[in-house]
């Protein structure tokens, strides 16, 4: 039987790799490597959907390469709604919209974009079934907004309401289970667990949020005040009325029209003469063959672009998963060490993490501006705690008005879950060689040598924390204590008090790598991504290579099993 089970899950995997293989050769066969891309045709049009998620680092699958156009990031979508604002075959665009959760900051992002593509005079319409259903709309209306035209579904709806703020408060909870959060944090603003340390807002905790509320509200009726030409005055008392049906947006002038989406597209093309109908991402691989078949100065003054998202996390990863301080690091240094790059543009989305990872990347960063590379740091939705420990060494610092930085602050934390296991009846003991063995026990709270340790540790990350802001942004360093203490600052608040050095988005971040390197114009400028991107063929060998590593632990791993069958085997237990 076990002979049997060896060679089945053999077999499986042989024909899992073979399948593997197969999708690379149809991959690289359907792919269009064979023949020239499209180009992008003389008349056209453009359509994008922002209903869907743009995320920031790009990951892969194979079935991309049976896919019409590639998903987006932020950053591509932003770059192409650029280059066809300036592009005289594009004529117009049409902009599928909804209720959308991109994030406050990515939002303005994609707003900018919009603006600027319909200030080139192109028509710009938006469609939506409804921006928010019997629920909230804000983000979406704001980027409907930024277009020219805007209509909605009969029966659809605007639910512009207002933002608010509702956390879940959970200590009471914990107390009758018996739980004991055990805390120790660097300063009073450093407020990421007071859901499990409070019953509700701390006096430090209210007054951060409700002023980046205000920050926010005033960035969100601002935009639509400018786009929709509505008096800033009037829009509180206009969002206090909301939700809103589509008959009495149109009567409050936020939408141009009720109408579905065939006869709103239809009317949208009548503007033109017969163009072609292009995706945004159709768009952007035509940009891509163009530019590879026709650029005369393939390498130009060439900015690297680092896109990056997630958890700040040690080690080497994908950087499409989280920000891997190695990964990101080794390729900050090549970036520095490749001749051609003149500057380095890091988009950075995070909400921090390991504070070791941060420093890691950040001393590449330092690095780079000894070597004369400058560092433009772009901010997403959030570049905060650990993610504002990357940037604060950087040459120049952007971030949207709604981008939630700073968070300069250190926290740490276990459950004490001696009551809860007492209610259920269970009796945890220990042995231990070392004062403070136990530091990370969750049988008890810490005691005096523990807290002892904790508190120095994290006293040094909080004064390396403060040193480095004070360093890298060249600020009074007990200015720098007064504004960190763990304090979340949105983008707009940040630039006064000297965080940030401007508020924009990536084309702004690209604009202070030229001002860096002394240059009048764009012109001349070439963005790379950064790594340089692997071909398909490349990614999906990769992805075989990994499935003949994990078959090949499989095998490792059933050996084993095979071998431990019928030996005594001790038994199970931790050491910290």
């Amino acid at each position: 039987m076990r002979r049997f089970l060896v060679g089945l899950f053999a077999v499986v995997g042989f024909l899992f790799i073979l399948a593997i293989a197969a999708a690379i050769g149809a991959g690289y066969w359907f792919s269009g490597h064979s023949t020239p891309g499209a180009r992008v045709p003389d008349k056209a049009v453009l359509i994008v959907d922002l209903r869907e998620p743009f995320f920031e680092a790009e990951g892969f699958s194979p079935l991309e390469l049976f896919e019409d156009g590639a998903s987006m990031s932020v950053s591509d979508l932003v770059l192409t709604l650029d280059a066809a604002a300036a592009d005289d075959r594009i004529e117009g665009l049409f902009v599928r919209i909804a209720e959308t959760d991109h994030g406050f900051a990515r939002a303005q992002e994609m707003i900018a974009a919009l603006e600027r593509f319909r200030e080139s005079g192109k028509p710009t319409v938006g469609w939506a079934d409804t921006i928010g259903e019997i629920g909230s709309g804000n983000e979406g209306y704001m980027i409907a907004s930024a277009l020219g035209e805007i209509y909605v579904q009969p029966g659809g709806m605007v639910g512009l309401t207002g933002l608010s703020v509702e956390m879940p408060f959970a200590r009471d909870l914990l107390d009758r289970i018996g739980v004991e959060p055990a805390v120790v944090r660097r300063a009073e603003y450093k407020t990421m667990l007071d859901n499990v340390t409070h019953s509700g807002f701390s006096d430090a905790h209210r007054e951060m949020m409700e002023t980046i509320l205000d920050s926010l509200f005033s960035q969100l009726i601002g935009t639509i005040a400018r786009n929709r030409l509505i008096p800033l005055e009037t829009i509180p008392a206009l969002v206090d009325r909301g939700p809103f049906t589509a008959d009495q947006a149109l009567e409050a002038e936020l939408i141009d029209g009720i109408e579905y989406r065939h006869p709103t597209f239809q009317l949208f093309m009548e503007k033109f003469d017969e163009p072609e109908i292009l995706d945004l991402s159709e768009y952007a691989d035509m940009l891509e063959t163009e530019s590879e078949e026709d650029d005369n100065d393939p390498e130009g003054i060439q900015i690297a672009l680092l896109k990056t998202e997630g958890e700040v996390v040690r080690g080497d990863e994908d950087l499409s998963e989280n920000i891997a301080g190695d990964t990101l690091a080794e390729s900050i240094r090549d970036a520095v060490d490749d001749e051609d790059v003149a500057a380095i543009v890091l988009r950075l989305d995070t909400g921090g993490g390991s504070a070791i990872a941060s420093e890691t990347i950040a001393h590449e960063i330092r690095n780079a501006l000894a070597e004369d590379k400058p560092v433009i740091v772009s901010m997403g939705n959030l570049a905060a705690s650990g993610g504002y420990w990357i940037a604060m060494g950087a040459s120049r610092i952007v971030a949207q008005p709604g981008t939630l930085t700073g968070s300069i602050g250190v926290i740490a934390a276990k459950p004490v879950i001696a009551g809860l296991s007492a209610t259920l009846g269970v009796n945890w003991e220990r042995i231990d060689r070392g004062t403070n063995s136990d530091l990370f026990a969750m049988g008890e709270p810490f005691d005096a040598a523990g807290s002892k340790a904790m508190n120095a540790m994290l006293d040094d990350i909080y004064d390396r924390f403060v040193t480095g802001v004070s360093e890298g942004r060249n600020l009074d360093e007990d200015f720098v204590h007064e504004i960190a203490r763990g304090r979340v600052w949105t983008g707009e608040e940040a630039l006064e008090i000297g965080l940030v050095d401007r508020l924009g988005g990536l084309p702004d971040a690209i604009d202070e790598a030229r001002l860096a390197l002394g240059l009048e114009d764009a012109k001349d400028l070439r963005i790379v991504p950064w790594p340089r991107p692997m071909s398909s063929l490349e990614r999906l060998q990769m992805l075989l290579d990994d499935q003949l590593g994990r078959f090949g632990e499989f095998v490792l791993f059933w050996n084993r099993l095979k071998a431990s069958v019928g030996t005594a085997r001790m038994p199970y237990f931790n050491i910290r």
